[in-house]
C-alpha cells in the first residue's frame, strides 16, 4: 500500500473517482492519493444515489482530498475504509484541537457543523473511496467547519493521517495471513 501527497492543486468534480486514477499520478496498486483543491460535484457526477435523487450540490472553496483505491475488494471493504478514515480524522483532529469532534457514520462533525464529504463505491476492478475534508468553510451549501479554523498544516495533517491509516490496514492484512483456517 502506498500514499502520495500531490503538491499541485486541482478541483475534485466526481469523475476522479475511477479505476487507475492513482496510477495516472504514479501510484500503482492499492493506496491513497491526497491533494488540496476546490470541490464541486454536480448532480450528474454524483455516485450517492440519495444525493442524486435529492439533487444535492456539493461545494467547497478548498478541501483536502483523499482518494483511495483497493484492488479485488468489494463495496463492504470500501465502506469500512471510508468509516475508518472518518474515525481516524475524528481522533486526530480531537487530539490536535482539544475539541470534541464526533463521527456519525462516514461523516465528522463539530457540534452541528460538518467537516467532510465522502463516498465509497466499486468498479469492475477495485473499491474506491473519496474523503474530502473542508479546509475552508466559506460558501458551502450546509453548515461546515474547516481545518483553517484551527491553523492546521494541511500537508502534515494528510501525511500523518494517511500514515496511521496505512499502518493499520497493513497490520490487518498481515494478521489475516497468520491464522490457520478452521
Amino acid at each position: 500500500m502506498k500514499n502520495l501527497f500531490l503538491d499541485k492543486s486541482f478541483k475534485y468534480t466526481g469523475p476522479e473517482l475511477r479505476t487507475h486514477f492513482l496510477y495516472e499520478h504514479g501510484l500503482k496498486g492499492d493506496g491513497f492519493l491526497s491533494w488540496m483543491g476546490p470541490c464541486e460535484v454536480k448532480v450528474d457526477s454524483m455516485v450517492d444515489m440519495e444525493d442524486r435523487v435529492n439533487k444535492d450540490h456539493i461545494f467547497s472553496e478548498s478541501m483536502l482530498h483523499i482518494l483511495g483505491e483497493f484492488f479485488h475488494k468489494d463495496i463492504f471493504y470500501g465502506i469500512f475504509v471510508q468509516r475508518f478514515i472518518a474515525e481516524q480524522v475524528r481522533e486526530l483532529l480531537s487530539s490536535k484541537t482539544q475539541k470534541s469532534f464526533v463521527r456519525r457514520g462516514d461523516d465528522v462533525y463539530l457540534e452541528d457543523k460538518k467537516l467532510n464529504v465522502s463516498i465509497a463505491t466499486v468498479s469492475s476492478l477495485s473499491s474506491l473511496v473519496h474523503f474530502g475534508i473542508n479546509i475552508s468553510s466559506k460558501n458551502t451549501p450546509v453548515k461546515t467547519v474547516g481545518l483553517d479554523e484551527f491553523s492546521i498544516d494541511v500537508k502534515a495533517f494528510s501525511e500523518e493521517l494517511l500514515s496511521k491509516i496505512k499502518s493499520e490496514l497493513q497490520s490487518i492484512d498481515e494478521a489475516s495471513k497468520k491464522v490457520k483456517p478452521v
